[in-house]
């Protein structure tokens, strides 16, 4: 009887011992859980542009994903909720500087209900000639998701 309880004790214990814990996905997370910040400078002033439309997934280190999809009003309305004024002066050099980099980006102008992709030169755009209030659309994208900022300038 010493014997059969000795061997169940012994063939517990290499059991135990041989199994492995599984290590949680989480230490190996570095992914987003929000859409970066995007900060617009022009000369010293900068702003932050309005995050707008965005489409987001979030690993929660237990093998299962959260997806957020958050929409919002057009980028004429939305940039309307931006907190200061941003004044530049024809042709100045706006440059775009997201908190974490995403992997492509576009740029569009808004003219009333149109737009028209405007290009983009490390990171900078070139403002536009026409005077008076622009309103820039940024779409970017990320592993995680893709995001829509907004933001206006008033050309001098």
């Amino acid at each position: 009887m010493k014997k059969i309880l000795s061997m169940v004790l012994l063939l517990t214990f290499l059991l135990v011992g041989c199994i492995q814990k599984k290590q949680p996905v989480s230490d190996n997370v570095t992914s987003l859980t929000n859409p970066p910040e995007l900060t617009v400078t022009v000369d010293t002033k900068s702003i932050t542009a309005v995050l707008g439309t965005y489409s987001w997934n979030i690993d929660n280190g237990d093998g299962t994903v959260t997806s957020i999809e958050s929409d919002s009003e057009a980028p004429p309305e939305l940039a309307k909720d931006q907190n200061e004024a941003l004044i530049v002066k024809q042709k100045s050099s706006i440059v775009l500087n997201f908190e974490n980099k995403p992997t492509d980006y576009i740029v569009n102008i808004w003219e009333g209900n149109t737009q028209s992709t405007h290009e983009v030169i490390n990171g900078e755009i070139i403002a536009p000639q026409q005077k008076g209030l622009v309103v820039f659309e940024v779409y970017a994208h990320w592993k995680e998701g893709s995001a829509y900022y907004a933001f206006s300038v008033n050309i001098d």
